[in-house]
């Protein structure tokens, strides 16, 4: 648990990740997004799956598989979402259903590259929107993203899904930047 979460609970309750974003990992997670390598997600997936695995000894395993929306115009510029092929190679390992609906990107966004986390914030702000919130009502809740940098999207998200009345949301993703002294 970070200093920061100790001070201000977070709305979920954890984060599972089996890889810092630095290189290669970094450098491999951006080809995925703009040089269309979706194969290098079946590469890093079973760390994934190894790491939650031994996280959930003796816990129990979400009811559903939330990924991280793209709005569409960038998802269709893209031609997929990353955050979605992860929940599926998750979901062939678990059986956890994926609910690509619930959670939707309503609004277009700049690029949060670059940005700290006050202007990541204040750049999602309105951005998200939950949909059939009969599906995610006294769900746990799995939120699927690539990568975790200052949990401004996985914050906003998880709010969001817990006051639609998810019991729980944990945060999945495959890399988490590494905390230094000035972040």
């Amino acid at each position: 648990i970070c200093g920061e979460c100790l001070q201000i609970s977070p709305p979920f309750t954890q984060i599972i990740s089996p890889f810092c974003y630095q290189f290669p990992i970094d450098a491999i997670i951006h080809e995925v997004k703009y040089l269309q390598r979706q194969y290098w997600v079946k590469s890093l997936c079973p760390a994934l799956v190894n790491q939650i695995k031994y996280r959930y000894t003796g816990d129990v395993f979400p009811e559903l598989l939330i990924p991280v929306p793209l709005h569409p115009s960038k998802e269709k510029q893209r031609g997929y979402n990353q955050a979605l092929l992860i929940s599926q190679c998750i979901s062939s390992s678990f059986g956890i259903k994926i609910c690509r609906r619930s959670l939707h990107k309503k609004r277009q966004t700049k690029s949060q590259t670059g940005l700290n986390k006050t202007d990541r914030i204040r750049n999602l702000k309105g951005s998200f929107c939950v949909h059939q919130q009969a599906l995610i009502s006294k769900k746990h809740i799995a939120l699927i993203d690539d990568v975790v940098t200052t949990k401004a999207t996985v914050e906003l998200a998880s709010k969001l899904l817990m006051a639609s009345g998810a019991s729980r949301v944990d945060v999945w993703c495959l890399a988490r930047t590494p905390k230094t002294r000035d972040s």
